[in-house]
């Protein structure tokens, strides 16, 4: 997580920082230390990239990944409807 000044760091769920509060502090040294570590805000500009609509929305990770897969299944619905694409999917 990229904070205000611009510097990063680790974002923990509660139940990580209780289970496992030695790592959480190890990780969150090494983030600090300069460790490379991706950013929420440089995903949700890939996402938004994507799809203007939803790259400024903050879903459980669960949704996100639901909402994902079944944007793709359409898509793949939609493209096997196409004429060239049921050419392609017949097996003579």
């Amino acid at each position: 997580m990229t904070t205000r000044p611009g510097t990063l760091e680790l974002a923990v769920c509660a139940v990580m920082k209780e289970v496992m509060p030695r790592t959480v502090q190890e990780a969150a040294q090494a983030v600090k230390a300069g460790l490379p570590t991706p950013a929420f805000s440089d995903f949700s500009w890939r996402v938004a990239g994507i799809e203007p609509s939803l790259g400024g929305r903050l879903l459980p990770i669960n949704r996100a990944l639901q909402l994902a897969l079944e944007r793709e299944l359409e898509a793949w619905k939609e493209a096997a409807q196409r004429p060239t694409a049921r050419a392609c999917l017949t097996i003579p």
